[in-house]
């Protein structure tokens, strides 16, 4: 992964840890949190209506620079065949193994065809699925992660959803397994996905079930299942749309506690800014600092960099809170996957970091900008991908009663993607043709944000060959909204507790 900040081609120093008092702390969650605000700025976050922003400035969101591309090589024709031939040769007898059920034998010729190919989402969702078999359950999650993330048609994204939900079961997660599934059934209507989600919706899954195929394999779609595919749809939008980021974690008592959060995620042990090599799991690199914080006076809240590499090289941008009550945590809002080999490329950047005031309740909030790129050429598909998005993130701390910290998801401001064939020549060679179903495309959104008062208005929303209907969660957590207003409180997940 490349890790830049805007302007300076590095990761900008991070501060230490404050060391204030729990009381410090409630005293300065009570005040303006960041760099000392104007008078004409300190009186708006006290007056603003956070419910309408009457009179309240707006304050524009995000770079004006245009984010980083750089492609990846390409292949040459003769290249890419040879590295076709051996993936092929590689995944099949991956396959063999599975369906004798020897996971181990199937990992280690799957974990080859990731060596030839890392950004082949068959052989990642694949190689995930025989690691869940297996009981490696860590690896299982971050193949399927991975895969998900660049996965090209719905079939796959259902498939993958619903692997990842049977993993989610055996690490005790219920509740996000049939969040897992619901999303997999917008993608793919399917009978082993609608099953699965009505026995966790009944009660805990029975001993022996043999619903245990992969999504891949499943039949079709059975009529006896109340399950309706558009109204779990829309209530998942509105789950997105006021539910805030995940939490991993509150209350910790220090960075160091936060570091050992995320190595536990990952099932890899870490020492403060120093690789660890352990038998079992990756290795991991998690320093107890943060970067991307408003400014040298305000290091109570930014972006904590975390690192795990074991087949491949994967990077997290997570944010990070101080409350009164300590340290809080959130699911990663950037992520980048460098497996080192040629024909990819990601990238993450992050911009200077600034707060806002969002009215009395929110007082000041944190906004955090980034930008992600990624070529490939994945060569089992024959095809070229290329997307750069623009992102925002915005954290509070409430003023009043639990003084929670809570941050939105990621909220994208531009988008262009395409994808087309990455060699024409090859494809009348080819014994079995490539399905190119949809392709070549290219789609464009973008958007003006701003805050005012404490709604997010969005403005000037402009779409080329995106017919979908906005708002809208890709698969990947992003929100992509609509032109209009919407409170902060809602995308925060802070109404309920606020009342409103």
């Amino acid at each position: 992964m490349a890790l830049t900040a805007a302007g300076g081609g590095c990761k900008p120093d991070a501060e230490a840890p404050s060391a204030e008092t729990p009381a410090e702390l409630e005293a300065k969650a009570a005040a303006e949190p960041g760099p000392t605000p104007s008078a004409g700025e300190a009186e708006e976050a006290e007056e603003a209506d956070p419910a309408e922003g009457a009179g309240a400035a707006v304050h524009e969101l995000g770079s004006e620079a245009e984010p980083t591309k750089q492609a990846a090589a390409k292949p040459d024709a003769e290249a890419a065949k040879e590295v076709r031939r051996r993936l092929a040769v590689e995944l099949e007898a991956g396959r063999a193994k599975a369906r004798a059920k020897d996971y181990a034998g199937a990992m280690a010729h799957l974990e080859a065809a990731l060596e030839i190919d890392p950004g082949h989402v068959a052989t990642l969702g694949e190689l995930g699925w025989a690691a869940f078999r297996a009981g490696e359950l860590a690896l299982a999650r971050r193949t399927t992660l991975a895969g998900l993330a660049h996965a090209p048609t719905d079939d796959q994204r259902g498939m993958l959803l619903y692997n990842l939900g049977r993993i989610d079961e055996a690490e005790g997660f219920p509740e996000t397994a049939k969040a897992r599934y619901r999303r997999s059934l917008q993608f793919r209507d399917n009978a082993i996905v609608r099953e699965r989600l009505a026995g966790l919706e009944a009660g805990p899954a029975a001993e022996g079930s043999e619903t245990t195929g992969t999504a891949e394999t499943a039949g079709a779609p059975s009529g006896g299942v109340a399950v309706e595919v558009a109204a779990l749809a829309d209530a998942e939008l509105e789950r997105a749309l006021h539910g805030g980021l995940a939490v991993l974690a509150r209350d910790l008592p220090d960075l160091d506690a936060v570091c050992a959060t995320l190595a536990g995620s990952s099932n890899c042990s870490t020492t403060a800014g120093v690789d660890a090599d352990v038998d079992e799991g990756a290795a991991c690199t998690c320093a107890p600092t943060l970067h991307a914080t408003p400014g040298p006076e305000d290091s109570s809240w930014g972006l904590i960099h975390f690192e795990a590499r074991d087949l491949f090289h994967e990077a997290f941008e997570h944010p990070v809170v101080q409350t009164a009550g300590g340290w809080t945590v959130f699911a990663a809002v950037a992520y980048a996957y460098n497996p080192g080999a040629f024909g990819i490329y990601e990238d993450v950047e992050v911009r200077p970091t600034r707060t806002v005031p969002a009215g009395p309740k929110l007082g000041w909030v944190l906004v955090l900008d980034l930008a992600k790129s990624r070529h490939d050429h994945d060569i089992g598909l024959n095809e070229t991908q290329s997307h750069a998005d623009e992102r925002l993130v915005l954290c509070a701390r409430e003023r009043e009663g639990a003084r929670r910290a809570a941050c939105t998801r990621p909220i994208l401001r531009s988008v262009e993607a395409s994808r087309e064939i990455l060699h024409e020549e090859i494809e009348a060679e080819l014994d079995e043709p490539f399905d190119h179903s949809g392709v070549p495309w290219s789609r464009r959104y973008s958007a003006r944000i701003s805050v005012v008062g404490a709604q997010l208005r969005v403005a000037d929303v402009q779409r080329s060959d995106m017919d979908v209907k906005l708002p809208r969660e890709t698969f990947t957590g992003q929100l992509m909204l609509g032109a209009g207003e919407r409170p902060l409180m809602e995308l925060l997940g802070l109404a309920d507790v606020a009342g409103q």
